[in-house]
């Protein structure tokens, strides 16, 4: 039943009752939205890009990879690393910039950094674009 269809005089234990099935159907309905994101992640004519926004019909996709790096795995590296090259601040994040050049242009030494990489997808986010209206 719609909430406008509802009557007025309802007891709060009979909204309870609404809002409990509602729920429920709020529920559902989000079990199957996930299923279908996935349907959508995986299928091969999607065409996803691998990192940033792909736009379809009606959906605007956002993916991505979040970078990690394992702490103590660093804290070993950094002894018998060129500190002019080190690619993370102190706390040990990330200056992406820095090691992508290292990745890129000295291997021998992203070898030593990458055992420490994790990288795992991000979640990928869904957005409803807006239908264009037409001007008169």
């Amino acid at each position: 039943m719609k909430i406008a269809e509802t009557p007025q005089n309802l007891t709060v234990g009979e909204l309870e009752q609404y809002w409990l099935a509602s729920k429920a159907q709020e529920n559902e309905a989000r079990k199957d939205r996930l299923t279908i994101e996935t349907m959508i992640l995986e299928h091969p004519d999607a065409n996803l890009k691998e990192q940033g926004a792909t736009k379809l019909s009606a959906l605007r996709i956002t993916t991505g990879v979040a970078r990690s790096f394992d702490q103590s795995k660093l804290s070993e590296i950094i002894e018998a690393f060129p500190s002019e090259l080190w690619p993370f601040k102190t706390e040990f994040k990330e200056i992406k910039a820095g090691s992508d050049y290292i990745e890129k242009n000295e291997p021998e030494l992203w070898e030593q950094i990458r055992p420490a990489l994790t990288i795992k997808p991000k979640k990928a986010a869904f957005a409803v674009i807006p239908e264009k209206k037409e001007v008169a």
